[in-house]
């Protein structure tokens, strides 16, 4: 049979959606739904919705959730279809009861430097001089994913990253986010969103997160390649993504630190984007000693959309927090003073 490859839709154009009525659209979460015009089709982001065409000449198929030769779309004729009931087709969400705490210490999902220096899973994090990002290239990714890299310069230099292939589609333009670690404000910014209209940049400071955040599942994943180039000055530490409902660690990550260093930990529910309106990410911060954390060493940080907020867990008691995004917590390590040492708890958690 013949079929077009989902990534052909990176080709579709914006249309005018003045007929589509929200109501039509699920008001949690994404999903995908037929037009009566078989060439559109409806991305539902969070209740607001958005007409995408499908290539010339293609129509949409609800089945396979992608654009195909009219002649593999049995349910169009002349160009239209007649309505569905209950077509949407939403991203499946997590059960929304509220899980138990778990206290034992979870291990990251990946550990540094693959053998072949090419990073393919979320969570995958490296430290080396050249090397590229593979994430699912020919194969069609998922709406409200939350996959996250983290990328070292191995020789302290900046990082280059170019976006040299790619199938997303055009409503998934900034799906790709390169964030980077600010040394000299142990600080974390969004630098730069990939995408068709912007394919390059450049990380300071020799450490970038990449994160891959889609809306729909209406295209294919990408290859982005690194190198280091020229100097910069940066600190050596330790990458850690951990992609858990629930989890806890203890700090500092290691006490042998014989060089003052900066550790990254990436924090996610499960590699996804929460949904649900009353459902989050929750983060306890607990210190025996909260005075130790009231210092620009240790920070959290959560990504909600392009919103990146850094917090000092400062005060008595624990510390929460909580987003629908990814958490992300950077440590500065000395060898001049004792490290802050304490627990991260983290868990989904939904209100009743």
């Amino acid at each position: 049979m013949k079929y077009v490859s989902l990534f052909v839709a990176v080709l579709a154009t914006f249309a005018n959606i003045s007929h589509i009525y929200s109501a039509e659209c699920p008001s949690e979460g994404f999903a995908q739904l037929p037009s009566p015009n078989c060439s559109i089709i409806i991305v539902c982001a969070h209740g607001q919705p958005t007409e995408i065409q499908c290539p010339s000449g293609l129509y949409y198929s609800p089945e396979l959730e992608y654009c195909d030769y009219a002649e593999n779309v049995p349910d169009c004729v002349g160009g239209t279809r007649a309505p569905i009931s209950g077509s949407t087709t939403p991203v499946t969400e997590r059960p929304t009861e509220n899980p138990t705490t778990r206290t034992t210490t979870v291990r990251p999902t990946t550990t540094d430097s693959p053998p072949t220096n090419i990073l393919t899973r979320c969570g995958q994090t490296i430290t080396a001089l050249s090397g590229s990002i593979e994430y699912k290239l020919l194969e069609n990714y998922a709406a409200g994913e939350l996959c996250a890299f983290v990328i070292r310069s191995q020789s302290c230099s900046q990082i280059s990253l170019e976006l040299e292939s790619e199938g997303i589609n055009i409503a998934d333009g900034n799906a790709i986010s390169v964030l980077y670690y600010h040394q000299e404000k142990n600080g974390i910014g969004l630098l730069a969103n990939l995408g068709p209209t912007k394919r390059s940049v450049t990380v300071p400071f020799g450490l970038a997160i990449v994160v891959f955040r889609p809306l729909s599942s209406l295209g294919t994943g990408f290859r982005v390649s690194f190198r280091a180039t020229g100097t910069a000055s940066c600190l050596p530490g330790q990458n850690s993504v951990y992609n858990t409902e629930t989890g806890s660690l203890s700090l500092p990550l290691r006490s042998n630190n014989t060089e003052r260093e900066v550790d990254v930990l990436v924090l996610t529910a499960g590699a996804r984007q929460i949904t649900h309106p009353r459902t989050a990410l929750q983060l306890a911060v607990q210190a025996p000693n909260p005075i130790d954390f009231c210092n620009d060493r240790f920070l959290v940080w959560k990504l909600d959309g392009d919103d990146i907020v850094g917090y000092v867990p400062c005060g008595s008691g624990d510390q929460i927090y909580t987003t629908r995004g990814l958490y992300i917590i950077t440590s500065v390590l000395t060898t001049d003073t004792s490290p802050a040492t304490g627990n991260l708890i983290w868990e989904e958690v939904t209100e009743e």
